[in-house]
Order: structure tokens, then C-alpha cells, then sequence
């Protein structure tokens, strides 16, 4: 069917007159452009109603069978064309061929199914882009997803439901397929949320295993530890150098079965084929803690791993061993023992609900302008917690002894009792020992935080450690006691400050003598040389310095250099000869062991190591790279001129240096899987990990990428999307 033709003057009726003519041309094209006319019947015909209409007694047939000849009236007001354009049957007619016209006049019926199709996809699509927003959303910021009844009259159905509800209140197409569509077809199930969120975290881990192979060399770094089910679960990390970043890319929980070395070799050699990495070439480092299974050197997972991939490195976490050095020190000295035992006994006695209440309150009175500050738990695998708790306690003590002082004068006789303990014990050596803890702790601190960086690098670490522990014998060296002077000033001022007596001595010489201890019988005749178990008793300012302050300080001292002995080896001192500012910069000699664990041309290294320390020389000093990475990024410029010193840049900072990442992902885990979502699927589980730790990535996916993804892998589609 078409329109009418556009006329002619030659096709009007030879009946009109000239000047009827030019009207009737006019009204043709302003009102009546309905109007079709007939050479052979000298008649005019309504093309709406002869096509749009349906054929009944009472319709008009001189303009639908017969034709309209009665030229003379067919323009009176109250007959011919006016009296028809009044008709029912042709105001119908009319308005159903211009929604034809609106439609898609002259298309087949093939072409107008395709658009509705087309339209019909159009809405599908954006449909389910809500459903993959919803589900992203509640990923990423680790909400629950599911509710306890997901009827549709029920209150509680869960945040994704609710949300998507939402959106069908301010989008006509989201909210009318919720309503309309049939059950098996609303894309809202458990089984379809599972599809969606395994697609996307699939995508992340594709780009990730992309980014891998683009860079080279990887490490990867591992962690197990028990979910609230008591399920073990092991993280895995890449990290890698590309682009001038370094990076360390979370890609998945493995539910651990098998917790021996052969076990969990075998877990993450499948997890890596799983990515399609190429281990045996490219694995160049691999990071675990100390436990023995994972560290053994004859049979532990390094060892296996190493077996399998000929370059993978093993690298201690230096986070684990500072870690470490902090809790072994302390325990030896048994004042310093004693003293975070009393910290902890504080925080369980604060922690109290009538006593916490108490303590909040004393310190809006004595702080009204600084926030209220909490005791710190202690813990021996949780960094820095130490240095925290104590940072705490100094900088509230005044609100402690008062809380202290209220409560031992109450009426609640065993809370009486703790406090005038607790009180009893927090003096003046509590001080000084708080102050001298605070200060070592402190100066760790700063080692501890870079060491948790995923962009440190081994050069960095060994620098830092190196700095810490020089640090730390300067002050133990200082003449005539300069710090530890220092020490006791900023422990008087505090007890003054929260009216602590001090009641040490300069020295032991005006002390009255310790009571001589008898020497047992059995040992009469025996020559004692020292005593197991003997405490020194500590009673005045020297003799803290001798058995607290030296102790401790000696002790750190010797566990950073016992823990971090590794570092020193010859093929990790390498690394350090390609970092600018060690003294050992662009030496060939220190390299050459590094360069022989990785299989480098040795010849053409020693060229290139001789013509990048020219390079660099020439480079002004306010440009020139200041570390490791800064250096493997300068080099990068001229990649083709240093190919083998470039690979082993790009080792050397690929190298794991703590698996403070796989701890972060911990933290993740517990906010997933908790007490009431103990049930979530391990699949589902390592899905919305992999999105909720690798946020940036699930950010930037492409809704229309992840829709046809799930178009191509979801077989019983029950609407259509492409």
C-alpha cells in the first residue's frame, strides 16, 4: 500500500472550472492529502478509508466502493468532502493510517518484526544492565546480596531485590518487567546472580592474565587462613611491572583440601594454568610466610615450586619477619614482657560496659576539643598493634588514672579490686618503660608501613631495614647516655603531668643492699657461673638503662640482623647494584650472581651495565632516578640499547617483598563471608572477592561487554539479548 500520488493539474476533473482548480489543488495538499483520484471513473476515493477501515453498512461507499463524482458540492460546507471528514468511520480510518505512517509506512511485515525484535532487545538489555549495576554494586562494597524471603510481598527480600526496585520506580522499563515478567524469565534468581557475578570476576581475571603476559616476569605471593566456617582458604597475588607500575593484582580465593607442600604446590600450579600463564619461563619470585610448610628447603612449597619453575625465587615476607623481630625482642626481656601484659590487662578491664562508659565520658571532660581515643587489643600477628596501644595509653594516661582513681573508691568490690591492682601497677617505671617502648616502637613504625606498600621494591626494603637498624645501634652508642636522658625527662614530665610519684633513684648506690639470696645445698661444693632464670631487681634509673633500655635495643638489634640475614645473600645483594644511590651502582661484579640465577647473557650484560653507568652520569642531578624503580623506568626509554639489564630491572622489582596484600584480602574475606552468610558457595565467594578487592577494575567494566558475555555462555535464554 502507498499514499496518494501527488496530482497534477491534468488529472483534476475536466468538470471544474479554472478558478475551482487552483482551490481544489490547494485544499489538496492542506486538508485533504487522503484524497486519491481515478482517471477512469472521474472519481476520487478516500485512501484512508478504503484501506484502514472495515467494511460495514453504514459506511461512506461513495468514497470507499463506488467513487465520489459530484464535483458541484464537493466542497459545500455541509456535504462532499467536509461531510465526510466529519464521519466516524473516517476519523478512524485517518488516525489509523497516520499511526501507520508513524510505524513504518512500506515495510514488509519481515521489517517491522525486526524492529520490534530490535526494540524488544533494546529493552532487555537495559534491563539487565540494572540487574549487572545491582549485583556490581553490592560487590564491590561487600553487601549482601540475597535476602531471607524473596517473595514478592515480602519485607525482608534482600539488597539486591530492594535495589532493584528502586530503579523500577524511576525507570518505566525496569520497573514493568519486574512486574510483568514471568518468574523463570526476571533474571533475579540465585542461580542468575551466580552466572552474572562469575562472568564479571572472569573478564577481571582475563585482563589481569593479560596484563601478566604483556609484562614478562611475575611473582606470586600466597596466604592461607580459615574462613568463619573454619574452611581454609588461600589467597593468591601476581604481582608484575608494566607500564612503569608496579602492581599486585588480586585473582582468587582456592579452598584449600589438601594442606600439606604437595597440596598446595599442586593449587597454585593449577590456579596459574587456570590463567594461562606460562610459570616454568616467566615465574621469577614466589612470597609465603615463614610457617615451615611453605618455607621448607627440602620438601616445603618453595621447594616444590621451585622444582617446577626454575627461577622462582623464594622471598620470606619482610612484613612477617619485622613482625616477628618485635614480638621475640619484647618476650626476652621480661619487663618488657610484663609490661604489654599489663597493656592488655588494661584494654579487658576498659572494655567493660559500665567502665567504657565511664571512661568515655572522663575523656570529653579532660579533651573536650580531641576526639575520644580507644585502648588498643594486642595481638601477636596483627602489625604494628603494638605501637598503637601504646600510643594510645601515653597520650591518655591522665584519663586512665582518673578512671583508675574513680573506680578503686566505688561500690562494686571486684571492679574495686582490679582498679586499685591496675592503679597500683601504673607507676612510675610503668611510665618510663611506656615512654622508652613508645619511642622504639615508633621508630619502626615507618619501616613497618612501607613494608605493607604493594610498590615497594627489594632495594627499597633492604634500604629501609638497613636504616632502622643503624638507627637503632646510634642510639644505643650516644655519649653519655644522650637519649636514654632524653627518655627519663619525657617520663617525669608525664607523671607529673598525671601526678604519678616518682620514686626512682639516680643510681643504686643510695638504695640499701638487695638481700643476699643463700645458695641451695645441693650446690655447696659446686662453682655457680650464672643462674637460669635469675631477674635482675630493677630499682633505679641505671639499672633500667642496663637491664630494660640495653637489653631491649641489643635485642632488636640482633633479631632485625638474624631475621633479615637473607637480604645479604649474593644474589639479592645484586639488586642493589642497580639502584642509583647504593655504592654498589653499576657494578658488574656485585650483578653477576643475580644475572647467573636468571640465565642472562653475562657478555652483553657487562657492556650495558658499563654504558648505563655513562647514561646516568650525564643526567643532571635534580633528574636523575633516585631508586630502584626510578632507574628500571629511565632504562625503559632505551629498552632496545639494554635488553638484558632491562629484564633483570623488571625482575628486580617484580620480586615479592611482603605478602601484605594477601593479609588485605583477609580483611575482605571476613566482611563476605560472615555468621550469616555462612553458606555463600565457594564460587560465588571467590566472584564478589575478586570484585570487591580489584574494585578500580569492576569499576571500568563494560556493562554491554559483560551482557553479551553472558548472552554467548547463558544457553536457556528466556529473553532475548542479541
Amino acid at each position: 500500500m502507498v499514499g496518494p500520488a501527488q496530482p497534477t493539474l491534468s488529472r483534476y476533473p475536466s468538470k471544474l472550472q479554472a478558478g475551482a482548480r487552483r482551490s481544489f489543488h490547494a485544499e489538496w495538499y492542506s486538508k485533504y492529502d487522503w484524497l486519491e483520484y481515478s482517471q477512469q471513473t472521474d472519481a476520487a476515493f478516500c485512501f484512508a478509508c478504503r484501506h484502514f477501515i472495515a467494511p460495514s453498512a453504514s459506511a461512506d461507499t461513495a468514497f470507499t466502493v463506488t467513487g465520489y463524482c459530484n464535483w458541484k458540492k464537493a466542497f459545500f460546507t455541509d456535504g462532499g468532502f467536509a461531510c465526510h471528514i466529519k464521519s466516524p468511520g473516517h476519523v478512524q480510518a485517518y488516525i489509523a493510517w497516520k499511526d501507520f505512517l508513524a510505524g513504518g509506512a512500506g515495510k514488509s511485515v519481515v521489517d517491522l518484526l525486526s524492529d520490534e525484535r530490535a526494540r524488544q532487545i533494546s529493552d532487555n538489555r537495559m534491563y539487565l544492565s540494572a540487574v549487572i549495576d545491582v549485583l556490581k554494586f553490592t560487590s564491590v562494597h561487600r553487601l549482601a546480596q540475597r535476602g531471607h524471603d524473596e517473595k514478592e510481598d515480602a519485607v525482608n527480600c534482600g539488597n539486591f531485590l530492594s535495589l532493584m526496585h528502586v530503579i523500577g520506580k524511576y525507570n518505566d522499563t525496569v520497573g514493568q518487567k519486574l512486574v510483568n515478567l514471568p518468574r523463570n524469565a526476571k533474571y533475579t534468581s540465585k542461580d542468575i546472580q551466580n552466572e552474572i557475578l562469575a562472568v564479571m570476576a572472569r573478564m577481571i581475571r582475563t585482563t589481569i592474565a593479560e596484563e601478566v603476559r604483556q609484562a614478562g616476569e611475575f611473582s606470586i605471593m600466597a596466604d592461607e587462613t580459615k574462613d568463619c566456617r573454619k574452611i581454609e582458604q588461600l589467597s593468591i597475588v601476581l604481582r608484575y611491572f608494566l607500564n612503569g607500575s608496579v602492581y599486585e593484582s588480586f585473582v582468587g580465593f582456592v579452598q584449600a583440601t589438601d594442606l600439606t607442600a604437595d597440596g598446595l604446590c599442586s593449587e597454585l600450579i593449577t590456579e596459574l594454568q587456570n590463567l594461562g600463564l606460562d610459570y616454568k619461563a616467566k615465574l621469577i619470585g614466589q612470597g609465603y610466610d615463614g610457617a615451615s610448610v611453605m618455607s621448607g628447603k627440602n620438601a616445603g612449597v618453595a621447594k616444590l615450586m621451585k622444582n617446577a619453575a626454575p627461577f622462582a625465587l623464594y622471598v620470606h615476607c619482610h612484613a612477617h619477619r619485622l613482625n616477628l623481630v618485635l614480638v621475640d625482642c619484647m618476650k626476652q626481656v621480661p619487663q618488657a614482657a610484663e609490661f604489654f601484659v599489663l597493656l592488655e590487662q588494661l584494654y579487658v578491664f576498659v572494655s567493660g560496659s559500665f567502665v567504657h562508659a565511664r571512661w568515655v565520658q572522663i575523656q570529653r571532660d579532660i579533651y573536650p576539643n580531641e576526639p575520644v581515643r580507644e585502648l588498643q587489643r594486642l595481638s601477636d600477628t596483627r602489625w604494628a598493634c603494638r605501637y598503637a596501644a601504646c600510643k594510645a595509653v601515653s597520650s591518655r594516661l591522665r584519663a586512665v588514672m582518673q578512671l583508675l582513681t574513680e573506680l578503686e573508691a566505688g561500690a562494686n568490690a571486684k571492679r574495686a579490686v582490679e582498679a586499685r591492682a591496675l592503679l597500683r601497677s601504673l607507676d612510675c617505671w610503668f611510665v618510663l618503660t611506656l615512654v622508652f617502648i613508645s619511642d622504639i616502637l615508633g621508630r619502626t613504625q615507618s619501616l613497618s608501613l612501607m613494608l605493607q606498600s604493594a610498590t615497594i621494591d627489594f632495594s627499597s626494603a633492604v634500604d629501609l631495614t638497613t636504616v632502622v637498624r643503624t638507627d637503632l645501634a646510634e642510639i644505643r652508642l650516644q655519649d653519655e647516655h644522650e637519649h636514654f636522658s632524653g627518655l627519663c625527662s619525657d617520663a617525669g614530665q608525664l607523671c607529673e603531668t598525671c601526678n604519678i610519684e616518682v620514686t626512682f633513684a639516680s643510681d643504686s648506690s643510695s638504695l640499701p643492699p638487695a638481700r643476699k639470696r643463700k645458695l641451695p645445698a645441693k650446690f655447696g661444693d659446686s662453682c655457680i657461673l650464672d643462674t637460669v632464670g635469675d631477674r635482675a631487681d630493677i630499682k633505679s634509673v641505671d639499672g633500667f638503662r642496663v637491664h630494660v633500655y640495653c637489653a631491649v635495643i641489643d635485642s632488636l638489634t640482633s633479631e632485625l640482623e638474624r631475621r633479615f640475614a637473607e637480604t645479604h645473600c649474593s644474589v639479592l645483594r645484586g639488586i642493589q647494584a642497580l639502584n642509583p644511590t647504593d655504592d654498589s651502582f653499576a657494578d658488574f661484579d656485585s650483578l653477576q650472581p643475580f644475572a647467573a640465577a636468571y640465565d642472562a647473557d653475562v657478555a652483553d650484560l657487562s657492556h650495558e651495565v658499563h654504558q648505563a653507568r655513562r647514561l646516568v652520569e650525564r643526567i643532571d642531578n635534580d633528574a636523575k632516578p633516585a631508586n630502584l624503580l626510578g632507574f628500571i623506568s629511565y632504562i625503559g626509554r632505551y629498552k632496545e640499547a639494554f635488553p638484558e639489564l632491562y629484564r633483570l630491572g623488571n625482575i628486580a622489582v617484580a620480586l615479592p617483598v611482603s605478602t601484605a596484600s594477601c593479609e588485605r584480602s583477609f580483611s575482605c574475606l571476613r566482611h563476605i563471608k560472615t555468621w550469616v552468610r555462612n553458606s555463600i558457595s565457594n564460587d560465588k565467594l571467590q566472584s564478589v572477592a575478586i570484585l570487591a578487592i580489584e574494585r578500580e577494575r569492576a569499576q571500568l567494566l563494560d556493562t554491554e561487554a559483560v551482557i553479551d558475555a553472558f548472552a554467548a555462555g547463558h544457553r536457556n535464554r528466556r529473553i532475548a539479548l542479541v
